[in-house]
């Protein structure tokens, strides 16, 4: 993963193509960067847990993957 740091904000890798989506996710994940994860989301997205539940928003979705974290 490239990132750099300028003053407080790490300036991550981005998606550049869909295919790049799942690489980025697993990427950050396994380096616990939660924040860098629900950047590759959408203001508005929703994710589905896979257990039923939709999460709606950036927020929920940051709180769903810190609870993993």
């Amino acid at each position: 993963m490239s990132e750099a740091v300028m003053g407080d904000e790490v300036m991550r890798e981005p998606a550049r193509d869909p295919q790049d989506l799942e690489r980025l996710l697993v990427s950050r994940e396994r380096a616990g960067d939660v924040d860098g994860m629900v950047a590759l989301y959408e203001l508005n997205a929703v994710l589905d847990d896979g257990g039923g539940r939709l999460m709606v928003g950036r927020e929920v979705i940051r709180a769903f993957f810190a609870e993993l974290a």
